[in-house]
């Protein structure tokens, strides 16, 4: 739904409710408070509800059995509790408490449920001038002290814009919590045991289209970010995000795995900082324990997954749009990978920059220069066992890998500057190929989406007179 009409409706039932004292009147005035409501509510919307009390101690009431319906976006929930709910002098609400059991919210697109719903100070703002409470509420304004959802779940019922487009089925969660959320404050979010379930149809020219879906499960997640309430109000509004927004101050998160027909991937933990100085981002990432499993069949080498890690260093200027980004992969007893990559905007985007997205900026990036550097024997010396469809012996694997580093010797032997390449595959001996990549033009990004969907080689975007490979 495009404007979160029945969480607007919802404030405006609380706000109902406002100015119940311990006068022996209470339950006159929340009937008074909730009639008023109904009276604003648009033609064809209803608000039902079996029981209305007054909570006298909390300065707020209790209502049973709620309906809040307007047209095919119903919401429910079987006992809202507010308590204490004020307004403020510039017309917004300060809610002290609020707890919800089994509510629930339902629209074209999707269906959404919970055991429970619990805020705690909550403050939303003023209508914007000339409108009523049943509006949008700008949620860059929002203020929260904490809040948790329990046993979460939704589902998406929204048809795909078309049958190839990836689509999220489902979501589910044990717990999310936020704690501190609000424009001068840095916010806590966390996630217990959730899952989501992702889909979409192959289509093959000659084939019949075939689903295919895969479900992602996390144990835990959290993560402090500052300026989370500007982030989420771009978001709502379509904006761009502030160029000053700092990156998230620190994440961590437990057992990620997507699970698929194909295979199995798990992460055992990620871990994350980052920080702002002087007008530059800077992010740290680390994800160690990287485990691949392909049921049915054996992977030809075996690798240290517990004891692998992927580090990543990132720092970017938001106000130019230069990134570097530094890319390390361990894999003991198996492989090292670099990959340094320097990326910058013409200038044309540059001035622009204000005006554009985190996506638009990225999808406008130019490659400047690139770097990659690969260490490990085993790895080397597998390549073939890897990319071959058969078992092979060790005599299999010497042919197969002759022939390999035949072939590359004749792909490359009109270009000198690559000439260390054939060398170190025949036989890499503990060294360190480095691959470098500094075209005299940067290469846009956007070109590269040609070369991963095979419409075109990477020949054809990159020229080898560019690269430049060294043995160490």
């Amino acid at each position: 739904m495009n404007r979160p009409w029945l969480t607007t409706s919802l404030i405006g039932v609380i706000a109902a409710m406002g100015g119940i004292g311990v006068h022996h009147e209470a339950r006159v005035e929340l009937e008074r408070g909730l009639s008023r409501f109904q009276a604003t509510l648009p033609p064809g919307a209803t608000f039902t509800y079996s029981s209305a009390h007054p909570a006298i101690l909390a300065r707020g009431a209790v209502l049973t059995d709620v309906i809040l319906q307007n047209g095919n976006q119903t919401f429910r929930a079987s006992k809202m509790h507010v308590g204490h709910p004020q307004s403020t002098p510039d017309g917004g609400l300060v809610i002290s408490s609020l707890d919800i059991r089994d509510p629930s919210v339902q629209t074209p697109s999707l269906i959404m449920h919970a055991d429970a719903l619990s805020f705690r100070k909550l403050v939303t703002p003023p209508p914007e001038a000339g409108s009523t409470n049943l509006t949008t509420i700008n949620l860059d304004h929002v203020a929260l002290a904490h809040g948790r959802v329990d046993h979460l779940t939704i589902q998406n019922i929204a048809r795909a814009q078309s049958a190839s487009t990836p689509q999220i089925y489902n979501v589910t969660s044990d717990k999310v919590s936020i704690d501190g959320y609000g424009p001068t404050t840095t916010t806590t979010l966390s996630l217990t045991n959730t899952t989501a379930i992702v889909g979409r149809t192959i289509i093959k020219p000659g084939q019949p289209p075939r689903p295919f879906s895969a479900q992602l499960s996390l144990q835990t997640f959290r993560l402090k970010q500052a300026s989370l309430p500007e982030i989420i109000g771009a978001l709502q509004n379509g904006t761009p995000t502030p160029l000053n927004t700092p990156p998230a101050e620190s994440f961590s998160a437990d057992g990620f795995q997507i699970s698929a027909p194909v295979g199995n991937f798990r992460i055992d933990r990620m871990t994350g900082s980052g920080k702002q100085l002087s007008g530059i981002a800077s992010s740290q990432f680390l994800m160690s324990g990287l485990h691949v499993r392909v049921p049915g069949k054996m992977l030809p080498l075996t690798i240290d997954g517990a004891h692998s890690s992927v580090r990543i260093t990132q720092h970017n200027n938001p106000q130019t749009g230069e990134a570097n980004s530094n890319w390390q992969l361990a894999i003991p007893s198996f492989a090292n990978v670099t990959l340094d990559l320097h990326l910058t905007l013409p200038a044309q985007e540059k001035d622009k920059i204000v005006q554009r997205t985190s996506q638009q900026i990225l999808n406008g990036s130019m490659l400047s220069s690139l770097a990659i550097s690969v260490q490990g024997d085993r790895f080397i010396n597998g390549l073939s066992r890897l990319t071959s469809n058969t078992k092979l012996d060790d005599a299999g694997l010497a042919s197969a890998k002759q022939r390999n580093v035949q072939v590359v010797s004749m792909l490359l032997a009109p270009f000198p500057n690559l000439g260390a390449v054939p060398d170190f595959l025949s036989d890499p001996k503990g060294r360190t190929l480095t691959l470098s990549y500094a075209p005299a033009s940067p290469l846009p990004l956007g070109a590269l989406g040609a070369v991963a969907s095979r419409s075109t080689s990477i020949l054809q975007l990159i020229n080898p007179n560019d690269l430049k490979a060294v043995v160490q």
